[in-house]
């Protein structure tokens, strides 16, 4: 059974690990590095396909959803670089 990129879709095998089940998943909550920065707690509620194997965690993304993780990660990232510039000395 082939899983599409729709969190509705019967669970597959993971096509990495080849172990674990990709079954929809929350990702509020789950940590990423994204470009220059590391540990992003992504804050907002997107279910996604994601490996079930502790080990792997492999994400199963497409359209809306890359979009969407993308610009999520990037709003992140920019709020955390304004935050340490705040913080720096003036002059």
């Amino acid at each position: 059974m082939r899983a599409t990129t729709t969190p509705s879709a019967a669970c597959a095998t993971c096509y990495t690990c080849e172990t674990g089940a990709m079954r929809p998943a929350n990702m509020r909550g789950r940590s990423f590095d994204y470009r220059d920065e590391r540990g992003l707690v992504f804050d907002e509620d997107l279910e996604v396909f994601t490996c079930d194997s502790p080990a792997c965690g492999e994400l199963r993304l497409g359209g809306e959803r890359t979009a969407r993780v993308d610009a999520v990660l990037e709003r992140l990232r920019l709020a955390r670089i304004r935050r340490r510039a705040a913080d720096l000395p003036g002059p």
